[in-house]
C-alpha cells in the first residue's frame, strides 16, 4: 500500500501513536543543515529547508489504499497536524512531505515544500507525555470525526494558529473568537459565557466551577479591552496563554463527550 510522510516541527512524541487506522504519529529526528541544502532545487526551497528539516521532532506516516487516494489523503493529514497543534496549544507546522521516514532521508531522497508560508521554527517542541498519547490513543479518532462540525473546526483553526501572529492583540482576538463560537451567545456575552464555559468545564464541582468563573470573567475583560483597543494591563503573555489554555480545555472536553456545549442544558 502506498504511503508518504508529512515533517512536523513543533512537536515530540515518545513513541507511535496509531490516530486512525491510516494515520501514524512517529518520533522522528532532523536532517543536517548540509543535506537540507543539498536537496533544495531553488532558492525558496532551500530556505524552507534549512529553517525546518533539522528541527523535525516528529512525522505523520499517511497509508493510502492506493496510488490515486494518496495525494488528497496528504492534504487532509494538515488538518491531523492542526488538531494536535489545538490539542496540545502549541504551534505545529508540516512543511515537507517525503516518500520517507526523516531518519532515512539522503541526498537522493525526493521531498516536496507543502506551503512556503513560514511561520518561524521552534526553539523547542512540545514535548508530548505517555499520559498525552494515551489520551491521542482514546480520543483521537473521535477528534478527527468531529471536525465536520464547522464550529468545531473553526475554534480548532483558532487554537492552532493564533501562534503565527506576532502582535498580542489579534493573538487574544482569535483565540476569543474561537472560545465565544462555541457558545452560541448573542446577548449578556461576560456573564453568560463565563457561567456556562464554567459549567460545561466543571460539571461535577460547584467550588471549582465558581473560581472558573471569576477567572473567565477577568480574562474576558481583557479580550474586550484588545478587541476594542482598550488599554490592556497585566502580563499579556500570561493573559494569552491563559486564554489559550481555557480554549484547550474547552475543545478538549468536547472531543472527549463529543459534543458542544448547549446553554440550555449548562443553564437549567
Amino acid at each position: 500500500m502506498p504511503n508518504s510522510f508529512l515533517y512536523l516541527n513543533g512537536l515530540s512524541v515518545p513513541r507511535v501513536v496509531n490516530l486512525t487506522d491510516t494515520v501514524e504519529l512517529r518520533p522522528a529526528v532532523g536532517v543536517s543543515d548540509n543535506l537540507a541544502l543539498k536537496l533544495a532545487t531553488c532558492s525558496e526551497d532551500a530556505a524552507v529547508y534549512l529553517l525546518t528539516l533539522p528541527r523535525i521532532t516528529s512525522e505523520l506516516r499517511i497509508t493510502s489504499a492506493n496510488e490515486e487516494d494518496l495525494a488528497p489523503d496528504v492534504w487532509n493529514a494538515g488538518w491531523d497536524a492542526l488538531l494536535l497543534g489545538a490539542v496540545f496549544a502549541c504551534p505545529i507546522d508540516w512543511p515537507i512531505e517525503s516518500e520517507c521516514s526523516a531518519a532515512d532521508v539522503n541526498s537522493d531522497s525526493s521531498l516536496r515544500v507543502t506551503q512556503h508560508h513560514l511561520h518561524g521554527w521552534r526553539h523547542a517542541p512540545h514535548t508530548a507525555s505517555e499520559e498525552d498519547c494515551a489520551w491521542l490513543d482514546e480520543h483521537f479518532v473521535k477528534a478527527r470525526a468531529f471536525l465536520k462540525d464547522e464550529i468545531f473546526r473553526n475554534a480548532v483553526h483558532c487554537l492552532a494558529s493564533f501562534h503565527w501572529h506576532p502582535h498580542p492583540r489579534p493573538r487574544l482576538a482569535l483565540l476569543w473568537a474561537g472560545i465565544e463560537a462555541l457558545f452560541d451567545i448573542d446577548s449578556e456575552l461576560s456573564f453568560r459565557l463565563s457561567l456556562l464555559a464554567a459549567r460545561f468545564l466543571e460539571p461535577n464541582d460547584r467550588d471549582a466551577a465558581r473560581v472558573l468563573f471569576t477567572q473567565i470573567k477577568d480574562l474576558y475583560k481583557v479580550r474586550s479591552k484588545a478587541v476594542h483597543g482598550g488599554r490592556m494591563k497585566g502580563d499579556t503573555q500570561k493573559l494569552i496563554g491563559n486564554s489559550a489554555a481555557l480554549l484547550q480545555r474547552l475543545l478538549r472536553r468536547c472531543i472527549e463527550t463529543e459534543s458542544l456545549p448547549v446553554a440550555e442544558e449548562l443553564v437549567l
